[in-house]
């Protein structure tokens, strides 16, 4: 699946974002590192296993 873009203050919002295929709250299973300033972080559903990756800037407001 594509990686979705999201900036330090959008990853807030990234804690459990809502799962694509059924709309249930997904889990952060991996953080990795990117290019500079940048983090994948990959999200997994518990109810359907739907997977979700998404690339977050770097930055004190996306320490979780």
């Amino acid at each position: 699946s594509p990686i979705s873009q999201f900036t330090a203050t959008d990853a807030r919002k990234l804690k459990h974002p809502a799962c694509g295929r059924c709309g249930q709250p997904m889990w952060l299973m991996r953080i990795r590192p990117a290019t500079l300033g940048q983090q994948i972080r990959t999200f997994e559903c518990a109810d359907c296993g739907q997977t979700t990756c998404l690339s977050v800037a770097n930055g004190p407001s996306s320490q979780a």
